[in-house]
Formats: structure tokens, sequence, C-alpha cells
């Protein structure tokens, strides 16, 4: 099993610099590994990461962003092409996406492209996506939203605004500190957290119905 992670804001930070997603992955794992079946978990970053700042460029920032609206997906595009081909090369292999925000559209965007054969062979498990974004709902996808409570996924823009004023406040108030946060470190929106404890049971019964319960009946 191939765990490809998709991270939120430019999908650049480091998997093991992700507390929003990195518990979620571990716990994921064990809990295939309990049932026998062996995982590796392939990060896949949207940018890059240009050390020491977790910042890209701005066209390279642009370029995120206009995918992220929806305006074109020519990296979702790219991850198709790259799946399929590592697929074909390796037919009993079967994919999970685990991704929160910005990357669980990406994640949702990426299914829509998938050819049907490798469609039935990938898994997303889709955290707080965006509400601009048209999600492609299916048996082999999960999407959670807090129960409805997260304002980035229903759509509630008031909330979201505010918080995003306040992210720019606390990010220019750490410039004038002389500080250099990433984005993702002063932008919080309420009800746009997925700890594992609170998503273990929805996450555990969607891999033990839909990824182990196909797989024994289609080895």
């Amino acid at each position: 099993m191939v765990i490809i992670t998709h991270r939120g804001g430019w999908g650049n930070v480091p998997l093991k610099k992700s507390p929003d997603i990195l518990p979620i992955v571990k716990g994921i794992q064990d809990y295939l590994s309990s049932k026998g079946v062996s995982s590796v978990v392939v990060p896949y970053r949207r940018a890059p990461v240009k050390p020491p700042a977790t910042t890209p460029t701005l066209p390279i920032q642009l370029k995120a962003l206009t995918e992220m609206l929806d305006l074109h997906h020519s990296q979702a595009h790219r991850l198709v092409v790259q799946l399929d081909s590592f697929a074909m090369a390796n037919p009993r292999l079967k994919f999970i996406f685990v991704s929160v925000s910005n990357g669980a559209v990406f994640s949702n965007q990426v299914l829509e492209l998938l050819p049907q054969q490798l469609a039935e062979r990938t898994y997303s498990i889709e955290l707080g996506p965006p509400f601009w974004h048209g999600l492609l709902r299916g048996e082999n996808n999960l999407i959670l939203d807090n129960d409805g409570a997260d304002p980035l996924t229903t759509g509630e823009v008031e909330i979201v605004f505010a918080s995003l004023f306040k992210g720019i406040s606390n990010i220019l108030s750490s410039w004038f500190s002389g500080k250099k946060p990433r984005w993702e470190e002063v932008w919080h929106i309420t009800d746009h957290n997925y700890p594992w404890e609170q998503v273990r049971p929805a996450i555990l019964q969607f891999l033990e119905h839909r990824v182990i319960a196909q797989g024994t009946a289609n080895p």
C-alpha cells in the first residue's frame, strides 16, 4: 500500500513538520500493519522547498494558488501521469491519499482525472477541503468536515475572512518583531482542525470496509 500525503497551504512543508496530518498518517499505518498490510508513505510536494525558507517564490505561489482555485490542473495532471505509469508497473499496489485543507482539494482534483482502472485502486481521505471546489464524492473517498462545523468546508465566508484578517495581522506583527513565521503558523480557522483521536473512528471504519474488505474480496 502506498500512502501519498498532500499537506495544506502551499503543499511544501515537510511531513515531519506537519502536526496536523502526521499523527493521522501514523495512525493509518499502524492500523494497516495490525491487519497485515505493509505500507510506505510518499509525501507529495506541490511546491518545492527552498531552504531555509519554506515559502515558495511568487511565480510558484501564483501557480499553486490558481490551481487551488480550480483555474488549471497542471500539477494534478502531472501526478496522474506519474501514478498511472507506476501503477502499470506494479499492478498489485493500491494507493491511499491522505490530505488536509488545500491538499484535500488537490486530492479531489486528482481523483477526477484518474483513469477508471487506477481509480478503482485509489482511496482518498480528505480533511477539511475548502468550499470553492465542487467535490467528487464516491465510495472510495472519505470527506470529513467536523460534522459540518468546519467553516472552510461549509462556506461560512464571514468566519473565514475574519480569521484571514487576523492571520494577516499576526504575520505583520511577527515581521515587525523580526520573525518570519510560515503562513500556516499564524493563520488558524476555528473548527478547521482534525486531531487523530477525533477522526480515528471514521477513518478506521472507512479503511476496514473499503480498503481492507475490498482487498480481501479482490486479492
